[in-house]
């Protein structure tokens, strides 16, 4: 019972941290973006 928790909890952390890092790249990436467009 305590291990499947475990694992629940670490998959959540898991996918967490990918959705994390997945929208810090995103937001990163828009910013570059509006640069190169305010440069241009």
């Amino acid at each position: 019972m305590m291990e499947n928790m475990m694992l629940g909890l670490l998959g959540a952390l898991n996918s967490g941290v990918t959705l994390g890092l997945a929208n810090t790249i995103l937001t990163f990436g828009g910013v570059v973006l509006n640069l190169n467009i305010v440069v241009n």
